[in-house]
């Protein structure tokens, strides 16, 4: 997916820090990074209190690849489940 802006419809569905903590590891989700890339596909992973995107199984490669802040008010990572 190339790099773009969020629709209205995924920025009505963006969810809070608390929201994606709530979700199971394994649970698909979009991520559109702070620095701007995205939205892309990962799933997500606990692990020592952190969230993490992953990519086929293993952490996404960059140094980006734990989601925090999340939240509706003042956020970096943007996320969002994808449409079903």
């Amino acid at each position: 997916m190339p790099v773009r802006e969020l629709t209205e419809a995924e920025t009505a569905r963006l969810l809070t820090y608390d929201e994606v903590a709530a979700l199971p590891d394994g649970t698909r989700i979009m991520v559109k990074w702070g620095g701007g890339n995205g939205p892309h596909e990962y799933t997500l992973l606990h692990h020592e209190g952190r969230l993490y995107a992953m990519v086929g199984g293993e952490r996404h490669p960059t140094c980006s690849d734990w989601l925090e802040p999340i939240g509706l008010v003042r956020y970096h990572d943007r996320v969002f489940l994808p449409e079903t």
